[in-house]
């Protein structure tokens, strides 16, 4: 039991920047009353009474909360006990569950233990060994091997639940794999850990995209520009959304033009994929000789590409090309 008291002096330190981040919730004055009177009960190894107080803490804190972010971990178990300890560190973000989202029963009795004991054995491991974890799955990534990576990045985690860039690593396998929902869910915990983690917004908006959000993956990717204001990757996404939205009521052409022109602008030129893109918002824009122009750009170097080629017989005929609306699931 001793070796998992360390999480206690963290509690401590965290005090004063709980204090700084959270002073405004109304809310919050109760709820860190009473994680502070479970503090020296969870020490003394009263764990049923450090649990009912946390559990008074949680329940007066969940009205911060978004039901978008809860229901997703609620989904997922082991999420479910990593937001449980991310709850009462304080380090979630207003809006992050919505006020009664989260049900007593989705985080079980003695979660905080459990997290706690998973802090514990991470804490008997060097961070190099979750690093490593991460870099093994990276490579296996390369390779194409999906589950491979992901099983990596998952050690990596238990090690260092709050190793940010290892969830950003595990959302981009889980957004190859298909599996949106599960990279949206990563993000999260990813930009609660590290609000200004830029893949993670990335990562999140493009399965935003996948899923026919679009409006959720704008937000994200105009988030990455007030941090990376000559992110081109940005820029070019938020092109292509204005350009291509199956709804007309978020495409806009003229900014389609001005975003696809400066993601090309910021990569010199360069980057062919941006080519398409551009094509896409001057046809929007119902300019389709210069739509014409970059599609064929982009076509020289890709001309097996048959969506591009698609794309070039609706610009000879005058179409611009729209994205087909996403099916629920």
């Amino acid at each position: 039991m001793k070796q998992i008291k360390w999480v206690a002096l963290f509690f401590l330190l965290l005090q004063g920047f709980v204090h700084c981040v959270r002073a405004d919730y109304p809310t919050y004055s109760f709820a860190f009353d009473y994680s502070q009177t479970g503090l020296p009960k969870y020490t003394n190894d009263d764990l049923n009474g450090a649990t009912a107080e946390y559990n008074h803490a949680i329940a007066f804190d969940l009205s911060d909360y978004s039901a978008d972010f809860g229901s997703r971990a609620i989904a997922d178990y082991n999420h479910a006990i990593l937001l449980d300890l991310l709850l009462l560190q304080g380090i979630v973000q207003q809006d992050a569950v919505q006020q009664g989202a989260v049900q007593q029963g989705a985080v079980q009795q003695g979660a905080v233990q459990q997290g706690a004991v998973q802090g514990a054995r991470a804490n008997e491991t060097t961070n190099r060994s979750a690093i490593e974890y991460r870099q093994t799955g990276r490579a296996k990534y390369v390779k194409g091997d999906l589950k491979g990576a992901i099983a990596e990045y998952n050690h990596a985690i238990a090690l260092e639940p709050k190793f940010a860039k290892a969830y950003v690593d595990r959302a981009a396998a889980k957004y190859d794999q298909g599996n949106f929902d599960g990279a949206i869910i990563d993000c999260d915990f990813a930009t609660a850990i590290y609000p200004k983690l830029i893949p993670a917004y990335l990562v999140r908006g493009a399965s935003m995209e996948k899923k026919g959000e679009k409006k959720k993956a704008l937000a994200d990717y105009e988030y990455v520009l007030q941090f990376d204001p000559e992110n081109s990757m940005s820029f070019n996404n938020i092109a292509w959304i204005y350009a291509t939205a199956p709804d007309p009521g978020i495409r806009n052409a003229r900014k389609a033009v001005e975003y696809a022109t400066k993601a090309c602008q910021l990569t010199h030129w360069k980057d062919n994929a941006y080519f398409d893109t551009l094509a896409a918002a001057y046809a929007e824009a119902g300019d389709f000789d210069n739509a014409l122009k970059f599609q064929s750009q982009y076509l020289a170097a890709s001309p097996q590409n048959k969506e591009a080629q698609t794309k070039l017989r609706m610009y000879q005929n005058h179409i611009p090309y729209h994205e087909e609306v996403v099916k629920s699931r």
